[in-house]
Order: C-alpha cells, then sequence, then structure tokens
C-alpha cells in the first residue's frame, strides 16, 4: 500500500512537473568524455559537432589557433559557390603559375575550360591546388565585378571574401590568405569556427553532393575527358555512413580529415588536425564519430539528448516494471550505478532534469 502510494506521489510530481516544459542543457558524461579524450589523444586538436542537434560533443584544443591544409579547400568552395553558378564556365589561366611548387594538382591546365561544378570535383576529391586557384581567380573577378583583374589581383579579391565569408559565418578567429591550404603566414583558423564552415558545406545543396563522392568523370567543354578520384579513405566504404569531407597535409598541420557521416537519423562532423600519419588520422576519426554515434546521456532514458521529467517517469515505471528493458535500456536509467533501476534513481533523474543536481 504504501508503494503504491509512493508512486501515485511521485508520478503525480512528474506529471506536474513535464506541464512546465523545463529542459537541462546536456553534458557529455564521465564515460563519454574519457572515451573521446582517448580516441582525440594522439592529435593536436580534433572537435566532434552533432549537426542533428546542433551541438558540439567534444573539442581537443577547440579554440587554439591551427591550420588545415587542404581542408582550406572547403571554405574556397563555400565562397565560391557565393559568385558562381553550378553551369557557370571557367577557363584555367595564368593564375596556375601562382601555385606553391610542390602542390597536388587534379590535374588541370591552362586553357582548358570547365563548370563550376566540375572544376569543384577537381578541387575537392583529388585536392587539386591547381582547380583550387582556377576557381579562385574566377570567383574573385566576378566578386570585384572585373573580368580584367590579373590572376594576383583575383586571388587577393578573392582571400578577402574568404574572410567576409568567414565573419557572415560568425568565425571570429580565423584569416586565411591563399585558396588552398598551403602554410603561409597569416593563415589560421579553429576547431570551434572551422566547424562552422564544414556545417554549411554539408548543407549547401551543390557542395554536398561532391564532397560524398570517391570518383567522378567528366567532358569539359572543350570536350576532353576527366576521371577524378579522393583522397578521403573515408569514403568508398572506408566509413560506414560517410558523406565527406576532405583530407588534408602539410607540414606544419600534419595529417588531417573532415569527415561527416549520418546513422539511424544522426548527422555528426569530426575534424581531425595534426595526426602523427596518414592512417592515424582514418582512425582517430572514426573512433572519434564512432563515440559520438555511441552518445547517450546517463538519464536520458528516452534518448532524446535531454534530461527531463519524461526520463524520470520512465525510470520510475522502469523500477517497477511498467515499462519494458528491452525498449528503455536500464543502463541509462541506472543513476546510482547499483546494477538495477530503483525509485532512488528516478527521483535523482528528476532533480538532474530540474537542475538541483
Amino acid at each position: 500500500m504504501k508503494k503504491q502510494m509512493r508512486l501515485t506521489i511521485l508520478l503525480t510530481l512528474v506529471s506536474a512537473l513535464l506541464l512546465t516544459g523545463i529542459l537541462p542543457a546536456a553534458a557529455a558524461g564521465e564515460e563519454f568524455t574519457r572515451r573521446f579524450n582517448a580516441a582525440a589523444s594522439p592529435v593536436g586538436a580534433a572537435i566532434v559537432y552533432d549537426l542533428t542537434d546542433d551541438v558540439v560533443l567534444y573539442t581537443k584544443n577547440g579554440s587554439k589557433h591551427i591550420r588545415v591544409a587542404s581542408i582550406t579547400k572547403v571554405l574556397n568552395a563555400c565562397t565560391a559557390a557565393q559568385f558562381l553558378k553550378a553551369n557557370d564556365p571557367i577557363t584555367v589561366g595564368s593564375e596556375l603559375s601562382l601555385m606553391y611548387w610542390n602542390s597536388s594538382t587534379a590535374p588541370v591546365y591552362r586553357g582548358e575550360r570547365y563548370t563550376f561544378e566540375q572544376l569543384l570535383h577537381a578541387m575537392l576529391l583529388p585536392s587539386g591546388c591547381d582547380a583550387a586557384y582556377a576557381l579562385a581567380a574566377a570567383a574573385g573577378r566576378k566578386a570585384a565585378g572585373d573580368s580584367s583583374l590579373s590572376a594576383q589581383a583575383a586571388l587577393n579579391s578573392f582571400a578577402k571574401e574568404m574572410n567576409k565569408f568567414l565573419k557572415k559565418l560568425g568565425c571570429t578567429d580565423s584569416h586565411f590568405v591563399n585558396p588552398d591550404g598551403q602554410d603561409a603566414d597569416g593563415q589560421y583558423t579553429t576547431c570551434m569556427d572551422y566547424i562552422k564552415v564544414l556545417r554549411y558545406a554539408v548543407e549547401h545543396p551543390l557542395i554536398s553532393k561532391v564532397i560524398r563522392k570517391a570518383e567522378y568523370e567528366c567532358i569539359d567543354l572543350n570536350g576532353k575527358y576527366h576521371y577524378f578520384y579522393t583522397t578521403n579513405m573515408m569514403l568508398g566504404g572506408g566509413y560506414p555512413g560517410a558523406i565527406g569531407i576532405k583530407t588534408g597535409t602539410t607540414s606544419l598541420a600534419g595529417y588531417c580529415v573532415a569527415t561527416a557521416a549520418q546513422r539511424n537519423g544522426k548527422t555528426m562532423i569530426s575534424l581531425v588536425v595534426n595526426a602523427p600519419s596518414h592512417y592515424s588520422r582514418y582512425s582517430v576519426s572514426t573512433d572519434l564519430l564512432d563515440t559520438a554515434f555511441a552518445y547517450r546521456l546517463k538519464g536520458d532514458v528516452n534518448y532524446d539528448n535531454h534530461i527531463t521529467a519524461e526520463d524520470a517517469r520512465l525510470a520510475l515505471r522502469l523500477s517497477v516494471g511498467l515499462e519494458s528493458a528491452s525498449v528503455y535500456p536500464p543502463q541509462y536509467a541506472d543513476m546510482d550505478g547499483d546494477g538495477r533501476v530503483s525509485p532512488g534513481d528516478a527521483r535523482t533523474i528528476l532533480r538532474v532534469s530540474v537542475g538541483l543536481e
């Protein structure tokens, strides 16, 4: 009788709190923080972002100045897309002479003519710095409203637009001076800033279509056949659910990779910077994303990424056998770690939901 009375009182309290609509802020639990830290331990900086719920799940050195090497080409694509449409024609020109001597190439050559969409593939799949310079020159002239600009003036115009675009996204601690990510003085960003660029790319209709491809073939506007394939081993089955994004490597940036993936209705984006080896950037990214997709707060019984009075109600029903453990895994309701769900656990969840614990 007393047990039924206690259950009635608790359920009444839970129901009353449900009506208030109180939702707590989510934060990584100790278990997941430990798993994220272990996964990111080999790299200089990293971030994991839950695009679906618009929340950063984890950062390592998130506000530290970093270089992102050829992942800069994602920013190039996003900026160029402000001025160019998919079918706009672009002629590769003398801007190629301004590339760094050791740059990776698609390759594309001076005098070849492509659409904007074709050059996006040449830049983002094989990491063509030549395509990056061609796109930057075309977009820089379009931004300046002057098709006669020299190659250098066009690139300078584009660099200004890149930094204007960063500010538009809310990136307050970033600055770029070249269109392809080669190491240069005055070129830097942070994980917290650059994740905004990656999010924009994943949500952009044209760019998102390009970054998810492992290979691409086309006939350019001069009638020549081209085949481009990605440098990103997370694509093409390398990571289940991968939908992009881009690799990068320079001597100062180290080995880098930005990855977006979808599973079970969730989209996650990770950025790994300054990994010690070619393969370690992929293993770290894999571990971070696996942890992100498994992420769940203790007390989030119904797995909606919030701890609410509804979770407390479900925990209470679990404690008296009114809910199935196969539907609501009891480990997320067992707040005291004693191996069972009790009314005390429900009370703890209720207190957490209103900020008392």
